[in-house]
């Protein structure tokens, strides 16, 4: 995490330096069945995963 205040208070000056941890949590309903012709990205994975990513691709995928 990288926190980086717009006004530095005195004795503040090193907290954007300092390790922090934070979380998330995110409440959903869902509400419809998904309309996956609808809600789809039009891309392939070799676009979004390069050779430089740090994700490795899944073992179905085919080249």
């Amino acid at each position: 995490m990288r926190m980086h205040p717009d006004t530095i208070f005195p004795g503040q000056e090193s907290v954007p330096h300092a390790a922090g941890f934070a979380g998330v949590a995110i409440l959903a309903q869902k509400v419809a069945n998904v309309d996956r012709d609808r809600f789809q990205w039009q891309t392939n994975l070799d676009s979004v995963l390069s050779s430089r990513s740090q994700y490795p691709q899944p073992k179905h995928h085919e080249k």
